[in-house]
């Protein structure tokens, strides 16, 4: 299976190892000429935007390696499952994440009865219940637009009840006259 234009994209600049490398070198390395080499350009955009590449100067991009959210969860339940008691110091430290995101994801645990939290150390947590290698998801999001869509159907339903009951009464009155 071949890779794609991006993810060959990603590779030149994988490859210099966060090294500068300029526009011409990566069409060089993926033969890019003439209206081809115009793909490079929306190509780097989306990197930029998910931090894959930083910016060095006009042309010149150089690889960041920063790991999406999605890996860096996983990083963080590997932690806690090797640990067993970790701190939110230990998820930064160890997986990267931000301080914020690691606090969020150790709630989750908690939330979950997955984690408990120490007695007398307010930001460390212990492992109790190991449901095995697959990361713990958020699945509260979902649930939450679930309800919401559930709520606004019924709410419409009940407008085109309200609406419909509205109109007989109209023509109730409207055939007495």
């Amino acid at each position: 299976m071949g890779w794609g234009f991006s993810e060959k994209v990603r590779e030149v600049y994988r490859k210099a190892g966060g090294s500068p490398v300029p526009n011409e070198d990566v069409a060089v390395a993926l033969d890019l000429f003439g209206k081809t080499r115009a793909r490079l350009s929306p190509t780097q955009r989306d990197m930029l935007k998910r931090g894959e590449i930083e910016r060095v100067s006009e042309g010149v991009y150089r690889w960041t390696a920063k790991p999406k959210p999605s890996q860096i969860r996983e990083a963080m339940w590997r932690i806690v499952r090797a640990r067993r008691t970790v701190t939110v110091a230990d998820m930064v430290e160890m997986a990267g994440a931000a301080e914020n995101y690691a606090e969020e994801y150790l709630r989750l645990l908690l939330r979950r009865g997955i984690v408990r939290g120490i007695a007398g150390h307010p930001a460390k947590y212990q492992l109790v219940k190991d449901d095995g290698p697959a990361t713990p998801q958020d699945t509260g999001k979902a649930d939450r637009l679930r309800r919401n869509r559930l709520a606004k159907k019924e709410a419409l339903a009940a407008l085109d009840d309200a609406f419909i009951a509205i109109n007989r009464a109209r023509m109730a009155i409207t055939a007495t006259d």
